[in-house]
């Protein structure tokens, strides 16, 4: 099929993304189908985003039948969304009931062979994201509970971080940790919490790989990996991470030195299974967690639209743990496109419990790794489920 890219009405709809704030845009017209690709810096949640992408789509002036539109990720493309142009006018213009076109749509993470889908070095990419930073200000907060002589003691960070992109796949991460409150450890002065390249790539069809190196969380610093496969969409899924990291004290104080300053290998598989109807994942992980522990790790934990919930259950050689943890949205939905240097709150806070909460059962590190949390938000069963709210 020879490609050749539309006159002025394509380049105007590219026009009308890039001014609204999507990055790394590519607008193409091939005989009758339409091709829109970008990547969102611009709302915290990826169904928002593609909702006000298919709306300029559809609505845009161009003698097109089909449309395709490809979410990016580090200019990695992650969903693509199939449709013909007059079944998304006719539901844009209230003629059709949204399943009635969900039904005539497919929603798929098979992209990498799609035309134009990939960002990196291709010309027709308006708006990069390279070398466009933006500053997420974040909280960080430890905490132990059920002391005797002192029943609560938390400590409160403000982590305000730069995550710069820089092509092909690659992010720079750096992040500092300001205490706020601190009755919790020594941990009370200014401090880097992260700083790590990462790189996310895609293999094949449905194979997503990442390497990052540098200082990742709970003291370490080394090299660490990670490959998911997904064997049916989303529905079923395995992953491997692999790491390799020694101990620095360039991130804080510690309390147990002796089992700290060692290094550590890391190496674990999941499978993962997703029940669609109810937004819910199960995941059960088992091989060499930090410290040397060997053992299993089952958690279960869906989505309530942007609010994340779950519960896991440990059973290692160090002995048996369960918990549960959450992941809420921060306001703005929308975050303001200020030019070339964006602050901005962190999208989400995380809070974790631990019946015992000072144990290395099953721990893992933060790695700088993020594409797995990413792609979660672009699941084609999260997507449709997601999508009806923003129209």
């Amino acid at each position: 099929m020879l490609f050749l890219p539309g006159a002025a009405q394509p380049q105007s709809l590219a026009g009308q993304l890039t001014e609204h704030g999507f990055e790394n845009v590519t607008v193409m017209k091939t005989g009758a189908h339409l091709f829109v690709a970008y990547e969102n810096r611009i709302y915290r949640s990826e169904a928002e985003a593609l909702a006000n992408v298919l709306t300029f789509a559809g609505r845009a002036e161009v003698s097109a039948d089909s449309l395709t539109v490809i979410i990016r990720q580090s200019e990695v493309p992650v969903l693509a969304v199939i449709t013909s142009i007059s079944s998304l006018d006719g539901f844009l213009n209230g003629g059709k009931r949204y399943e009635a076109w969900l039904d005539a749509t497919e929603i798929t993470l098979h992209t990498r062979s799609l035309p134009f889908a990939r960002a990196d070095g291709h010309r027709t990419v308006r708006h990069r994201t390279r070398f466009r930073p933006v500053f997420p200000v974040g909280l960080g907060m430890r905490y132990q509970l059920g002391n005797y002589n002192e029943p609560y003691r938390f400590a409160f960070d403000l982590e305000p971080e730069i995550a710069l992109p820089l092509g092909r796949g690659f992010t720079a991460n750096a992040r500092l940790a300001v205490p706020l409150y601190n009755n919790f450890d020594d941990n009370t002065y200014i401090r880097p919490a992260l700083a790590t390249l990462s790189r996310h790539f895609t293999l094949d069809e449905g194979l997503h790989g990442a390497v990052s190196a540098g200082i990742f969380g709970r003291n370490r610093a080394g090299v660490h990996s990670a490959i998911k496969a997904f064997l049916y969409q989303e529905i079923f899924s395995l992953t491997l991470d692999a790491g390799y990291t020694r101990f620095t004290s360039f991130t804080g104080e510690v309390n147990f030195p002796i089992t700290e300053n060692r290094p550590y290998s890391f190496y674990t598989l999941s499978a993962d299974y997703r029940w669609r109807s109810y937004d819910l994942n199960i995941r059960a992980q088992y091989g060499r967690f930090l410290y040397d522990d060997f053992g299993t790790r089952v958690q279960v934990h869906r989505h309530f639209s942007e609010v994340e919930f779950g519960f896991f259950g440990i059973n290692t050689r160090l002995g048996s743990n369960f918990g549960f943890y959450m992941s809420l949205p921060l306001s703005p939905r929308k975050y303001r496109d200020a030019g070339p240097v964006r602050i901005r709150p962190a999208p989400r806070f995380p809070i974790a419990y631990r019946y015992q909460g000072n144990d290395f059962r099953a721990r893992t590190y933060e790695t700088g790794i993020r594409f797995e949390e990413q792609l979660m938000q672009v699941y084609p069963s999260f997507i449709k489920n997601e999508l009806k709210r923003f129209f």
